[in-house]
Formats: C-alpha cells, structure tokens, sequence
C-alpha cells in the first residue's frame, strides 16, 4: 500500500535492544529483591528458633539460686569466679574435682568458670576466652519443682490433703519429695519422701517441692551447665549442622552429669560477665564479685548465624562485630569486637559469607542476693 512505511532495520535493531536492557534490568532488580527478601526471612526465621531458645536460657539463669538454703553457701569468702586450677579434668565431673572436694554447687548458686579450650579474636584480651555457667536451683525438670507454701498452724493444721493441693499438686501425685526451711532459707528438714509431718513444722517453714526421688542432702538440687561445643561444627558429622559455618561451635546444657544436649546452634562467639550492686549502679566485671550476695544480675553475649551461606560478601576483611555494652566495665569503656574470620581458600569457611546475629541479654539474679 502506498504512503505506509514500516519501521528500518535499524529502528528494529535498537527496539529490541532497548526491550533486551528493560528486561536485564527487571530481572537484576528481582534478583536483588527476591536476594534480600530470601535474607529477611532466613533471619526472620532464625529470630523464631532463637526466641525460645534465648528465652530458656534466661529463665535457667533467673531460676539459679531458688530454694537454695543458706547453710549451703559460704556468702561471705566465696567467689563466684572459679580458678583454673578448679576446673575439672577429662571425665572427671564438677562435684567430684580433686581440687575442689566439696564442688563448686556446694557453695554457689551461679558460678563461671574458663573454658581453656577455645580461644576468640576480639578487641578486648579479657573476652577471649569463653566461660562455661554453672547453675544450682531447685527448679528443675519435676514439672512440681519449685511450687512452695509457707506453713500456717491455723490454716493448714493437720490437713495434709490442704497442704498437698496449696503446693499444687494432683492428688495422684505420689513420688515427690519435699525440704523444709525457715524464714532465713536455713534447712531444717529434708529431703523427705512425700510431705513433711505436720506436728513438726513452726507457722513460717517454708516446704519446697523438690526433685523427684530426691533421698539425700546432696541431691535434691539441679545443676546444669551452660558451655560451648569442644568441637567446632567442621569437626561434627551430624548432618543437621551442615548448615552452620564450620568455624561455628554450639551452645549446650548439660543436667547434672548427663551428656550435653543442644541449646543455640552456629554460634561464632559467647561470652558473660557479672554485675554487681554497689548502691549506686552496677558494675560489670568477672573478677569483682568477690561474694555470692553481691551477684545481682548476669550480661550475655551471642554471635549467631543468622540463615545459610551467601554468593557474596556480607562484610569485608578487617570487620568486626560490635556489641551493645559488653565489655563496658569500670575499666575499659569498649564493648567487645569479634573480628570476622576470613578464609580466602575456602568460601563455606569464611565468615564474611555470613549473616551474623548480635544477641546482648542482661538477666537479673533475684535469688542470690542473700
């Protein structure tokens, strides 16, 4: 048809490239959104598992201490840092270290110890070196541990049935045992098999539910331990650690002489300190708590992988990972550092793949401050 063109060759040509270059550049930012909003929900899913797990941890730190008597603890000399030299030797466990005859739970409610077998880059000598916390509470895994009653002659009298439901117990409920202590967490009876005679006990005992099957004065606590891995995850076989940083290890407890279960997985650094009330304010410092009654709150540390292996850098060579206020004592105003390792050999091995999560929690210690 005269008087129609069409469009040139060259005109073509240009059109498609344009079309070309619009849908390269479309498709670079999905990437980059569908690249990020995969990173947001990986560390939106690891805030979800860490929750609970942060949230455990804390209420075996706030419970260390609760029912513990008085006659069970030396509040007046004994520190609650434990030197190296107390520290116990390869299958050798708390209570019966050589060095330390009467065990570390014997005396202390929360108590630290160095764990000497791992060592961290930060800016602050002091926080090298990671502590294991050791807890002593009668809180435990008896769903009924730690349920008391303050004995009344004129309400409870002779009723055990009162007694048993006021410490909230089924009436099925048989195999419990119970302490008995006065008003100043002195021990005056205990542990007894089921509830304590009534014609025994003064208005004002206090009569513990304590844990199950207990028979002895030696017993009838619960110790756990909170301590990082031996093994670096590059060192596991366990397939579920696969997707943590091999240079990463794994926060455990460990009830009592049990084998040690996991906590908080992929974890690059922890570390803890005390504080201590002075009337004023608290100060942060491990070596300055020189009495359990001073002990008034614990800070924690957590550096956590937060979701899997990226394909570029997240950080660069000489980065550090800053936290809050730990480190901060009356001596150094620094908070602790952790310098990302790098591993040009290796991509799954070098931390700046990685996202990492900064955890800072400071936990109060109601029940050792005697």
């Amino acid at each position: 048809m005269k008087g129609c063109k069409g469009f040139t060759l060259t005109e073509l040509i240009v059109a498609v490239i344009i079309f070309i270059l619009t849908l390269l550049a479309l498709f670079a930012t999905y990437e980059v959104f569908y690249r990020t909003s995969k990173q947001q929900i990986a560390i939106a899913q690891t805030s979800e598992k860490l929750r609970p797990a942060i949230e455990q941890l804390e209420r075996f730190i706030s419970d260390a201490g609760f029912g513990i008597s008085k006659d069970d603890l030396d509040g007046e000399t004994r520190p609650n840092y434990i030197n190296e030299e107390d520290e116990p030797e390869e299958g050798e466990t708390i209570q019966d270290n050589e060095n330390n005859p009467s065990g570390i739970n014997n005396y202390a409610a929360i108590a630290v110890s160095a764990d000497n077998n791992i060592t961290f880059e930060t800016n602050n000598n002091n926080y090298n070196t990671p502590v294991q916390i050791h807890l002593k509470s009668i809180i435990g895994e008896y769903p009924f541990s730690g349920n008391y009653v303050v004995y009344d002659d004129i309400r409870f009298g002779n009723n055990e049935d009162l007694l048993k439901s006021s410490l909230e117990l089924p009436e099925t409920e048989q195999n419990f045992s119970t302490i008995v202590m006065d008003i100043n967490k002195n021990i005056i009876n205990g542990p007894i098999r089921g509830l304590p005679a009534t014609n025994l006990l003064d208005n004002g005992n206090i009569i513990f539910i304590c844990k199950k099957g207990a028979q002895s004065i030696n017993d009838y606590y619960y110790f756990k331990t909170i301590k990082l891995s031996k093994q670096r995850n590059e060192e596991r076989s366990d397939s579920k650690y696969n997707i943590c940083n091999p240079k990463t290890y794994n926060l455990q407890i460990v009830r009592g002489e049990g084998i040690p279960q996991p906590l908080i997985p992929c974890v690059a650094y922890f570390n803890a300190d005390f504080g201590c009330y002075d009337g004023r304010k608290t100060k942060w410092q491990n070596n300055i708590c020189t009495k359990i009654k001073d002990l008034k709150a614990i800070r924690l540390g957590l550096i956590v992988q937060s979701g899997f292996i990226n394909k570029e850098y997240l950080y660069s060579e000489g980065d550090t990972l800053k936290f809050p206020t730990l480190g901060r004592t009356e001596t150094s105003i620094d908070p602790v550092e952790f310098t990302i390792q790098v591993d040009n050999s290796n991509i799954r091995n070098d931390m700046r793949y990685y996202k990492w999560e900064i955890i800072e929690r400071i936990i109060a210690t109601p029940n050792v401050n005697f």
